[in-house]
């Protein structure tokens, strides 16, 4: 028996994943709407037709247990503590996406915070069979994908993930991320959400 002992280390950023429960899922639909008041597009990078700002002081009340996790995750992922300059992070910015069959979201990053975040309040009926029969060989219809480094013979580059209703992914603000367009008729819904330290900063 081979029992020579090995371990390796954990490398790259933390890229964090939660399960919304079902009744904050209800409570974000609450917070948004296709208010043209809130329109937020001329903020964003996405080819998206439906982007609206919602309110980000009722979103950090449902999102606070969620933010104690990721400061657990944080600290085994890093062995070190997050320091806070506070209780948790702020806050700062959050928007819905409304998107449609064959809109996108380009190859973008978060500016002016230091973690973002993504959670999927919806999605549409047929996707799941529209990436069923989807013959490429990476990524499918729909999926986000993070570059979580430069491309390297040596390292997992690329995570693609297929959203499930109630995902909540947070992770820092300069991993690049996109979406592909789908086929499937209906809506993906879902709410971005910036945060610093202290929501003054």
């Amino acid at each position: 028996m081979n029992d020579i002992p090995y371990s390796f280390f954990f490398t790259g950023p933390l890229l964090f994943k939660t399960k919304l429960l079902p009744e904050d899922i209800e409570k974000i639909k609450k917070l948004c709407s296709k208010n043209k008041k809130k329109d937020f597009r001329k903020e964003l990078a996405g080819i998206l037709h439906h982007e609206y700002q919602i309110d980000h002081n009722k979103l950090q009340v449902i999102l606070n247990k969620y933010l104690e996790k990721h400061k657990e995750a944080y600290k085994l992922f890093y062995d070190k503590a997050l320091i806070y300059k506070g209780d948790l992070m702020k806050v700062t910015r959050a928007w819905v996406n409304y998107m449609k069959k064959g809109e996108s979201n380009p190859v973008h990053i978060h500016s002016h915070c230091i973690f973002s975040s993504v959670m999927f309040l919806s999605i549409p009926p047929n996707l799941h069979q529209e990436v069923k029969q989807y013959k490429g060989t990476t990524y499918g219809p729909g999926h986000l994908s993070f570059e979580v480094s430069s491309v390297s013979e040596f390292a997992i580059d690329n995570i693609y993930v297929r959203p499930e209703v109630g995902d909540f992914y947070i992770f820092p603000w300069n991993i690049k991320h996109y979406v592909v367009p789908f086929a499937s008729e209906g809506e993906r819904i879902s709410v971005a959400a910036n945060f610093k330290w202290n929501e003054n900063e």
